[in-house]
């Protein structure tokens, strides 16, 4: 069973909130953001750069990505939120090498 988040992310410079699942994974040695998010939310790049990511069964993949930054919140009753480096990928739930089949 994956563990998820209902989160809040903005840009740290300003702007509208969005929120979103985030997926907790403890064994990831980046954490990721959507392309798609970063650019509705217009996150500060403070990075580029060629990254190979490996999945668990083998796979591997190496794609350009952007360092950007976010601001998380979370279901915390303080309503605290934490600053966050996080890296940017085109998709972020597709099993590499694979189509997902798209239902009309």
């Amino acid at each position: 069973m994956l563990q998820t988040v209902k989160v809040t992310v903005t840009n740290p410079v300003g702007g509208e909130p969005l929120t979103t699942v985030a997926l907790l994974d403890s064994g990831a040695s980046f954490s990721w953001i959507s392309d798609d998010i970063a650019g509705r939310l217009k996150l500060p790049k403070i990075g580029r750069e060629s990254l190979t990511v490996n999945a668990f069964t083998g796979a591997s993949m190496t794609q350009e990505s952007d360092q950007v930054l976010c601001q998380l919140a979370g279901p915390m009753k303080n309503g605290r939120s934490a600053e966050f480096r996080v890296w940017t990928a085109p998709q972020l739930a597709q099993p590499f090498g694979q189509k997902v089949p798209v239902k009309p």
